[in-house]
C-alpha cells in the first residue's frame, strides 16, 4: 500500500555506497512487521526516536502496516522540546537508537541498530476495540508551531494519506517508475517523508538521500545516479549557487523542488541562466502538500490548489480548506467545527494568477519560514522574555534578498545590566532548536507600542534597517 509492490532488483534506497533493492526493502519491513505482530504491538501509538536512517523510513512503513500511529521526533530538538512531545502524544512504546550517533554534524546513516522500550504500561494493555478505533483516526502525528507558541498536535489520518500519495502522482511532471529522487530535506518532516521518499517508493522509482548534504557531493551524485528530480529548502539550493554551473554541467539538468515558504527571485533567476528550472512546493502539515509547480514558471507561485482540496478565499484572502474532521488532537482557533467537519483557516494570505496558480503573500499569525522550517516568533519572544536581564522584548521576521526570511530580536535591558549577545543565545539555545535562535539581537531604549498597546513591530523592522549588531 505504501510502497510499490514489485519485488525485484530495481534500487529502492540508496545513500554513498549502501543500497536497498525493493526486494530487500519489502524483506526488512517484513521481518520488522512480524516484530511488531508477534509482540502484540498493534494499534498502539509509537514514538520513533530515531536519526535520519533508512531504519527510520523502514520502522515507519511497517507501523503503518500494523495500525500504529507513528510521532517521529525531529532529532534537532533539545531534550526537552522531545520530552514535551512525548508526554503530550504519549506512546504505548519508544523505537530509539541503540547507540546515540558521536558528534554534532547531521549525517544521514543507512542503517543503525534500535531498542523498543514500554513509556506506558497502561496503555499498552487497552482493549482491541479501543485500539483499532484509535488506529483509524491518526496514522501519522506531526507537531507544528501554533499562533500562541505552543505547538499543536497534528493527526493526519489513513485515508489521507492515501488521498495525497495518489493526487501527487498525477501532479505533472511528478517522480514516476523511472525517476532517481536526490532528497536533500529532512524525512522527519512531511515534505521530505512523504513528497519526496514514499511517494517514489510508491510510484516505484529510486530515493537517493546523500550522507552529507556538501555541494561536491550533491554534484556528484546528480551526475553518478542520473537524478531527475531534487528534493530541497531555500538553504540547499543556496548551497548549490556556487556550483551551479558544475550541476549543469552533468548534462541531467534534474528538476529542482523548495518547500517551505518562497524563494529570492534572484536565485530562481540564476538557477535558469544555468539551465535549470527551480519550482516551489506549497503545503502545511496538517494537510500535506497543497499545491507544486514543478517548473518554476512563475516565481513566488506554487501551481494550482491540488484536486483533492475543498478550498475558498475568505473575505481577507487566507485559505480556507474545508475537511471532514479536525485535524488537530484538541480544540485550536484556526479550527471553526461545522455539523459535518468544518473548516481549517491556514493562515496563509494567498493570491491567484491568470492560471490559477496559488502564491502566499504573508501570514494572519505570526509563524515565519526560516530555510524551509516552520518559526513561531510568539514561542521565540516567550522565551526570550524570562531571561532574568531583560525587560521587554520583541521578535520579528523580516525578509532578506540572500538568506530569505531572518528572525531578529529587539531586547530593553533591565537593572541587572547588559550581557554580550552570545550568551543571549546560548542561554535560548538550551531550550530551542538552533534553527529558531534569532540571527542578530539589538538593544532599544523601548518596544513602541500604539495607544491601544499594540506592539508597533513595523517600527522596529524600519529601524532595523539602519544597522544592528548580530550574533553570527
Amino acid at each position: 500500500m505504501w510502497i510499490h509492490p514489485k519485488r525485484n532488483a530495481d534500487i529502492a534506497l540508496q545513500t554513498e555506497n549502501y543500497c536497498l533493492t525493493y526486494e530487500t526493502l519489502h524483506e526488512q519491513i517484513g521481518h520488522k512487521l512480524y516484530l511488531l505482530n508477534s509482540n502484540a504491538l498493534n494499534g498502539l501509538r509509537v514514538a520513533l526516536d530515531l536519526p535520519e536512517s533508512f531504519t527510520l523510513i523502514q520502522w515507519t512503513g511497517a507501523n503503518w502496516l500494523a495500525g500504529n500511529t507513528v510521532l517521529i521526533l525531529d532529532q534537532r530538538l533539545k531534550p526537552a522540546e522531545k520530552e514535551w512531545r512525548l508526554r503530550d502524544f504519549s506512546p504505548d512504546i519508544v523505537i530509539s537508537c541503540l547507540e546515540q550517533p558521536s558528534g554534532t554534524m547531521q549525517t544521514f546513516q543507512a542503517e543503525v541498530p534500535v531498542i523498543v522500550e514500554d513509556y506506558n504500561i497502561e496503555r499498552r494493555y487497552r482493549s482491541e476495540q479501543q485500539a483499532t478505533i484509535e488506529s483509524e483516526q491518526a496514522m501519522l502525528v506531526l507537531y507544528s508551531s501554533g499562533s500562541t507558541g505552543m505547538a499543536k498536535q497534528i493527526c493526519r489520518t489513513r485515508s489521507s494519506l492515501e488521498q495525497e500519495l495518489t493526487q501527487y502522482a498525477k501532479e505533472p511532471l511528478s517522480p514516476d517508475e523511472h525517476s532517481a529522487v536526490l532528497c536533500m530535506a529532512s524525512v522527519t518532516h512531511a515534505y521530505g517523508l512523504l513528497s519526496a521518499c514514499f511517494h517514489t517508493l510508491h510510484v516505484g522509482g529510486t530515493v537517493h538521500v546523500p550522507a552529507l548534504v556538501k555541494p561536491a557531493e550533491l554534484v556528484r551524485i546528480v551526475e553518478q545516479h542520473q537524478i531527475t528530480h531534487m528534493y530541497g529548502v531555500l538553504f540547499h539550493y543556496q548551497l548549490l549557487e556556487g556550483s551551479l554551473k558544475k550541476l549543469a554541467d552533468t548534462g541531467c539538468k534534474p528538476i529542482c523542488l523548495s518547500s517551505g515558504g518562497s524563494l529570492p527571485v534572484a536565485l530562481i533567476e540564476r538557477y535558469k541562466e544555468a539551465g535549470l528550472s527551480l519550482g516551489n512546493q506549497y503545503g502545511m502539515s496538517e494537510l500535506g502538500y497543497i499545491a507544486v509547480d514543478f517548473t518554476g514558471a512563475k516565481p513566488g507561485y506554487a501551481g494550482p490548489v491540488a484536486s483533492h482540496h475543498r478550498w475558498s478565499l475568505d473575505e481577507t484572502g487566507q485559505l480556507v480548506i474545508t475537511l471532514d474532521q479536525s485535524p488537530y488532537s484538541a480544540t485550536q482557533q484556526n479550527w471553526q467545527p461545522a455539523p459535518s467537519g468544518g473548516k481549517l483557516l491556514t493562515q496563509d494570505i494567498a493570491v491567484m494568477n491568470e492560471h490559477g496558480h496559488i502564491s502566499i503573500q504573508g501570514r494572519v499569525n505570526r509563524q515565519v519560514s526560516v530555510g524551509g522550517l516552520k518559526v513561531d516568533l510568539d514561542e521565540v519572544e516567550q522565551k526570550l522574555a524570562t531571561h532574568p536581564h531583560l525587560e521587554g522584548c520583541c521578535v520579528v521576521g523580516m525578509d532578506h534578498p540572500v538568506y530569505g526570511t531572518m528572525i531578529e530580536a529587539f531586547i530593553v535591558w533591565n537593572d541587572n545590566g547588559e550581557l554580550p549577545f552570545a550568551e543571549l543565545k546560548s542561554w535560548l539555545r538550551i531550550e530551542l532548536a538552533d534553527y529558531k535562535i534569532p540571527r542578530g539581537f539589538r538593544a532599544v531604549e523601548e518596544i513602541p507600542v500604539s495607544a491601544t498597546g499594540k506592539v508597533l513591530r513595523g517600527e522596529l523592522i524600519k529601524e532595523s534597517w539602519h544597522g544592528y549588531q548580530t550574533t553570527g
